[in-house]
């Protein structure tokens, strides 16, 4: 019942959203948002809950430094090892929110598809929720022209992911891809890749020494835990759930391009440039997301990878469907593409009910402390 309840309360709120048939509704983002930091900060019981706990009431937590600053900094305030989970929930949230509130008008419609995909694993995996948290409200520095050292400002943001879990490495070359002749280029680097990626994935012996050699001449031991074969077939659907988003994205510039008043309105205002570049600077991101294709057939947690981009793809579709405007701009194309995205968040959270309905989604609705 408690999971009816949950996408009910989030859908009423667009719902009512569109009744008062308010533009910009701050109140109902608010609240939604709310909705989403009450389940993830009562949690009380997911295959992580113990380690973090154990992380909380140990030393200081030396492996990933970034991450054991946030926990020191969370004792000083007076959580304890009970709610501190509603402390990180409120700062990951927070600074997702800053992104959402600035590029995106149908704020609670973001809420309402995150909350379907990949709020439920965010829960669990409290320090990867943090550097897609930290990734989300950092991108702005690289479209934004206000921020005139924005590169500076998405390379420290980084740097402290990177303290948090190693994963945020692979955003890193995010600073590489705001050159426009990248995104001119793009087709020609994704069909001389496409054959790369195939010859890696077929050599897997080849990855495996790869990772082991990357993770013994750096400082990434904790690849060593990912550097064996664990999927045998299940990395056809992470190729699926890429090669997906790819399109959606592709789709989505498309209407925006083609969108003769949308470019009238980036000459004329400086978030509606954002806004634009935003959806760009997104294709050229998913276009480069192809390189970690092969690292997939060797265990599926590289696939959050593409997972943390999924908040800022939300973002992209909604810009392009509400035309840069409060209300969604619903065209036979931009229908398609909301459909698209539906399709693959369900998909998705269906996959998410087939592998983890007991160990996450249940016990992350029924088992809250706050209720």
């Amino acid at each position: 019942m408690i999971h009816f309840l949950y996408f009910f309360t989030l859908l009423s709120l667009y719902v009512s959203r569109r009744l008062l048939k308010i533009k910009k509704d701050r109140i109902g983002a608010a609240v939604a948002c709310l909705i989403l930091v009450l389940i993830m900060g009562g949690q009380l019981d997911n295959p992580d809950y113990i380690t973090y706990q154990q992380i909380f009431s140990g030393p200081f937590y030396s492996k990933d430094p970034g991450f054991g600053v946030i926990i020191q900094i969370l004792k000083t305030l007076g959580f304890t090892v009970v709610n501190f989970r509603l402390g990180i929930a409120l700062i990951g949230l927070f600074l997702m929110s800053i992104t959402v509130f600035r590029l995106v008008d149908n704020r609670v419609l973001f809420y309402l598809i995150y909350g379907i995909y990949p709020f439920l694993y965010d829960v669990v995996q409290a320090r990867n929720f943090l550097v897609m948290s930290i990734l989300v409200f950092s991108v702005q520095f690289l479209i934004d022209p206000s921020f005139k050292h924005g590169r500076l400002y998405f390379i420290f943001a980084m740097l402290i992911a990177i303290s948090i879990q190693k994963v945020a490495i692979a955003y890193v070359p995010f600073v590489l891809l705001t050159n426009t002749q990248i995104l001119k280029s793009r087709k020609q680097m994704l069909y001389l890749g496409i054959p790369v990626i195939v010859f890696l994935a077929a050599e897997r012996g080849f990855v495996i020494n790869l990772v082991t050699s990357i993770a013994t001449s750096s400082d990434l031991t904790e690849l060593n835990n990912y550097s064996t074969l664990n999927t045998r077939y299940g990395w056809l659907f992470f190729w699926a759930e890429q090669i997906f988003a790819y399109l959606l994205i592709v789709y989505a510039n498309k209407i925006e391009q083609s969108d003769q008043q949308i470019v009238a309105l980036a000459n004329e205002s400086p978030i509606d440039a954002v806004k634009l570049k935003f959806v760009s600077f997104m294709l050229i991101v998913n276009t480069y997301s192809f390189v970690f294709l092969p690292l997939f057939i060797l265990d599926q947690n590289y696939t959050r990878i593409i997972r943390n981009l999924i908040p800022l793809n939300i973002i992209a579709v909604l810009i392009v469907c509400s035309r840069h405007q409060g209300e969604l701009y619903l065209t036979k194309k931009r229908v398609i593409l909301m459909a698209g995205l539906a399709v693959y968040q369900l998909v998705l959270l269906y996959m998410l009910f087939l592998g983890y309905q007991a160990s996450i989604v249940d016990t992350t609705l029924n088992n809250n402390w706050l209720w």
